[in-house]
């Protein structure tokens, strides 16, 4: 099967970046002809290549192509050019001329995309009148809110402002009335939340994992070692970082532990300065895949405060194959990828005192952590790429037949 897998910058190895090429990868070492593409960064040149799959010497064809926008993606402006940027990249007609030719080219069987940001929101148009087959994975909110998480000044959004109506109502008219397309999300939650807003009742809908494969080292924890929390992800105001960072000062005065944060952010240089003389957090910056495996090898816990309503956390996932026991906030995808008292703990959304009686109670039970991170792996099995790639299979053959 020829398959055109789509996102907007083919090189991130962000959460969906990584998802997209993982899926690439997987299909690509089962034998079907897979062409991932994605938009032209400004200071490259648009062309074509392949790099081998994971498993052996078949090829992922890569392919880019100019989006022409007023800054690059994820640069920081004023509202005036966001604004721009976000009209341009929802409604210009290049987007589709340019995206209908990578279709003439490759002549996919199936289309699968993930984040179509930068590429232009409205290539569900050609993609409808081609009648090809395609598969929208859903890794966040971005097909009702414009900045995909619904979570704006430190809060969730009680509803949809009216841009994010507007481009809601423009996106799902592009495909009004189409019978070829399939909706993908590795949570329920969301697809559960864009349906309160967006009915999905005319297509497919599907919930499969992320065909995700990590690094994973050996644990090296034992109960008698100084207890050592991990946070892993973006240094974001929704991420719930900050109130983490205080509940855990206050579990500092029943007993102490280090905290070890990796990742960057909007937040880092503030977090720093404010955490400089406090001996037991320790910063890291952004790490590669391996450097993150260590860090979970040796950690207690996994800690996930999230604020916004997360899709499927890759760090919660990568944390099970590891046998790190997670600590997460009771919101969005988290409950489908934590076992309640089983694999860690889910925690009231943002309560400060609840993390903080929590942190403190772990410290004292090391035991608990032993009991967990038995049945992380277990659990785990939920997630095995393979699953999820026979589900994607399974999704393509019958959409194709």
């Amino acid at each position: 099967m020829r398959i055109l897998c789509v996102n907007s910058i083919i090189d991130e190895f962000g959460g969906v970046g990584f998802a997209a090429r993982n899926l690439a990868y997987g299909l690509t070492d089962r034998g079907h002809e897979v062409h991932l593409f994605g938009s032209q960064h400004p200071d490259a040149s648009a062309g074509s290549n392949s790099v081998g799959g994971q498993n052996g010497p078949t090829k992922v064809h890569l392919h880019t192509r100019s989006f022409p926008r007023p800054y690059a993606l994820n640069e920081k402006r004023d509202y005036f050019c966001k604004a721009v940027w976000h009209i341009q990249d929802l409604l210009d007609p290049a987007n589709e001329r340019t995206f209908s030719k990578v279709i003439a080219e490759i002549d996919p069987d199936v289309i699968v995309l993930h984040s179509i940001t930068a590429i232009g929101l409205n290539i569900w148009r050609p993609i409808r009148k081609s009648g090809i087959p395609c598969i929208q994975v859903v890794h966040d909110l971005g097909m009702i809110c414009f900045n995909m998480a619904q979570f704006r000044s430190g809060r969730q959004c009680p509803g949809l402002c009216i841009p994010c109506r507007l481009q809601k109502w423009f996106r799902f008219s592009l495909i009004n009335g189409a019978s070829n397309f399939a909706f993908v999300a590795p949570s329920r939650a969301t697809l559960d939340r864009i349906e309160k807003y967006a009915s999905l009742s005319a297509w497919r809908t599907e919930v499969i994992p992320n065909p995700n494969t990590y690094f994973v080292r050996a644990r090296n924890w034992r109960e008698s070692d100084k207890p050592r929390f991990l946070y892993v992800g973006r240094l974001d105001p929704s991420k719930g970082l900050e109130m983490m960072l205080q509940a855990a000062q206050a579990a500092q005065t029943k007993a102490p532990f280090d905290l070890d944060i990796l990742g960057s952010g909007m937040l880092e240089e503030r977090l720093r300065q404010s955490y400089a003389n406090t001996p037991w957090v320790h910063f890291h910056g952004s790490v590669d895949q391996e450097t993150i495996a260590d860090f979970m090898s040796r950690a207690t816990a996994l800690l996930v405060p999230s604020l916004w309503l997360e899709n499927a956390p890759t760090v919660i996932v990568h944390a099970l194959f590891a046998g790190l026991p997670v600590i997460a906030s009771h919101i969005g995808g988290i409950p489908e990828h934590v076992d309640d008292g089983a694999t860690g703990k889910l925690l009231p959304t943002g309560d400060e005192s609840a993390w903080a009686a929590e942190l403190a109670r772990i410290v004292a039970s090391p035991e608990q952590i032993t009991t967990w991170s038995a049945a992380c792996p277990v659990v785990a099995r939920r997630f095995d790429a393979q699953v999820a790639l026979d589900a994607y299979e399974k999704l393509m053959q019958a959409m194709t037949a």
